[in-house]
């Protein structure tokens, strides 16, 4: 029993130290100075060394408690403390990526190591009060695994997370567009039941559009269409041009990226109140800020170093394109 009280102490006391790591990191985003004799490789090899060494040693831990007899006190003690060691060498590899390597690059290594932290902590929370060898068990070792195994795909820089933002936020914004436009190709009956309801569908206009209704949410895809040509057009530029080798072109990927993320939200803004009833001044809302957000990010990209003067020409068509859709939009909205 007094074994059993003194390992209990010990799992508390790695517990409560890893809660205090994983709180400085949610916290604060302390790294040391930047240095000009960075060496972006080294850093790479440093923290993938120590996240194997997390799941190595935690693999270890969990094996040992997978079932009785309990190793003595001593044992459990040094094996727990290897799973700490570990455990610190992976933050304070995380800690010596400058933030002159771009904020979104240093928020990913940092989201994915919190997930790490959190993971073992979940793993010692269970072997501390449950019994050895449980499902518990097993599935808490299995998360510490997949959270490690995910730094394999971590983008390895700001270029690398930024194209990865383009592709996921096309991807999502064609999803909303393509949802939209097949409710149009289908005349959107279809979404609200069978003939069963013809009487009281037919009393109930609200649910189909109007030709007026037709008109506006043409033009509005008119709009999120412009919104699919300027992520594909940026993420070829980003891909050809794109470049880590300075701070500043660097911190013009952490820009981009804070252009981007908000185009995807404004699509599925706009698009989910283009469904009857549509409120026309919503509609003229929420598709003047999409509008905007996209000028402002083509006017960024025609002065940051990932276009050149041969991409000149479909960044003005698209800043004429995005104002063309926009106008047809509040035509819309006016002839109603």
């Amino acid at each position: 029993m007094a074994a059993r009280h003194t390992l209990c102490n010990v799992f508390s006391a790695f517990i409560d130290n890893l809660r205090l790591v994983e709180r400085q990191l949610l916290d604060g985003d302390t790294s040391r100075g930047d240095s000009a004799d960075f060496d972006r490789q080294a850093f790479w090899d440093r923290l993938g060394t120590s996240v194997q060494a997390v799941s190595a040693e935690v693999t270890k831990l969990s094996m040992v408690f997978s079932k009785p007899p309990v190793p003595p006190v001593e044992h459990c003690e040094q094996i727990i403390g290897r799973v700490e060691k570990a455990t610190l060498m992976m933050v304070s590899a995380f800690y010596s990526l400058p933030k002159s390597q771009g904020l979104r690059l240093r928020r990913s290594i940092r989201n994915a190591v919190i997930e790490v932290v959190q993971s073992v902590i979940g793993l010692g929370q269970v072997l501390n009060t449950q019994s050895l060898g449980s499902p518990d068990q097993l599935k808490s070792t299995a998360c510490v695994w997949q959270c490690t195994d995910s730094f394999s795909s971590l983008p390895k820089d700001n270029r690398e997370l930024v194209l990865t933002l383009l592709g996921d936020t096309a991807s999502l914004v064609k999803d909303a567009a393509d949802e939209l436009q097949e409710a149009v190709d289908s005349g959107l009956e279809d979404d609200f039941g069978d003939s069963s309801n013809e009487q009281i569908l037919a009393e109930d206009n609200s649910n189909k559009w109007s030709d007026h209704d037709k008109a506006l949410v043409k033009a509005c895809l008119g709009l999120t269409k412009v919104c699919q040509s300027v992520l594909k057009k940026s993420s070829e530029a980003v891909r050809r041009n794109g470049h880590c080798d300075s701070d500043a072109n660097i911190a013009q990927f952490d820009d981009l990226a804070d252009q981007v993320e908000r185009l995807s939200p404004q699509v599925d803004e706009l698009a989910s109140n283009l469904y009857p009833p549509i409120n026309d001044r919503v509609a003229e809302e929420n598709s003047q800020k999409l509008a905007e957000n996209l000028k402002s990010c083509l006017l960024f990209l025609r002065k940051s170093h990932v276009t050149t003067e041969d991409d000149a020409q479909w960044v003005d068509f698209l800043l004429t394109a995005g104002q063309h859709n926009l106008d047809k939009i509040f035509a819309a909205t006016k002839d109603g």
